[in-house]
């Protein structure tokens, strides 16, 4: 069982305060994965529960990541994930009035989505080369 991530991608949405100050950021991170099979009895690969199962664990597994990372920013007061750049193009006038410690006080919100799709092409592959004796 193999599976491969495909694409990813993250959007940044700043939440301003009516006074202007940066309430909380929300991370909308979207993951496209495909899973390729080995050929075997054993699992169900293609059974919906079984996939919508392991997209969960993905997007799991995907939101400890980002949240471990957005932590780490913070805590090193390191914008290394360039989230004021998406501030500015959100309002660039209420990103102009944040303090140097902004980041450090930011709150954030996650929420990751993942899809997976299915190929039997690692199996195949496999098949062909005797790999699955």
């Amino acid at each position: 069982l193999s599976l491969e991530y495909e694409s990813g991608s993250a959007e940044i949405i700043p939440r301003w305060g009516e006074d202007g100050s940066l309430e909380s950021i929300h991370v909308m991170a979207k993951l496209k994965a495909n899973l390729a099979e080995p050929n075997t009895d054993t699992l169900h690969i293609t059974d919906e529960e079984f996939l919508s199962q392991m997209e969960s664990a993905l997007s799991q597994d995907m939101e400890e990541k980002i949240s471990a990372l957005l932590s780490l920013s913070s805590k090193l007061d390191a914008d290394f994930l360039g989230l004021k750049a998406h501030l500015r193009q959100s309002d660039s006038e209420k990103a102009a009035q944040l303090g140097d410690d902004w980041l450090k006080k930011a709150i954030f919100s996650l929420e990751c989505e993942s899809k997976i799709s299915y190929t039997r092409e690692l199996g195949d592959r496999m098949s062909a080369e005797g790999g699955d004796k």
